[in-house]
């Protein structure tokens, strides 16, 4: 038989240190999904440099990440847009495939 013996000033106890931690989760859990969403960018970046042979500092800076914060427990990774937001970026069709969008010089 196994007997448990709780003090009521243990109790207080385990409700602080309970409590601590309910406001630190939040914390915690934003710190994770940014270190995961750091990790798929670098990914990303080691595939950029993979696939293409000798790609410029654009294309291998063109991965973009946003951090989560306790507040908002989302992140994101994503293409850099271009300077004009009408023209898909070039990267797209590596990646969905397709055909590659006209360049400016084109138009």
């Amino acid at each position: 038989m196994l007997n448990i013996k709780i003090d009521g000033a243990d109790l207080k106890k385990i409700d602080t240190a309970l409590a601590s931690m309910k406001r630190q989760i939040p914390f915690a859990t934003a710190i994770a999904i940014t270190q995961i969403t750091k990790q798929v960018k670098e990914d990303e970046e080691k595939e950029i440099v993979r696939v293409f042979d000798r790609p410029t500092r654009f294309t291998r800076n063109s991965i973009f990440m946003q951090r989560a914060t306790k507040m908002d427990l989302t992140a994101q990774v994503w293409l850099k847009d271009l300077a004009s937001p009408r023209f898909q970026h070039y990267l797209e069709p590596q990646i969905d495939g397709g055909s590659r969008p006209r360049r400016l010089s084109d138009y």
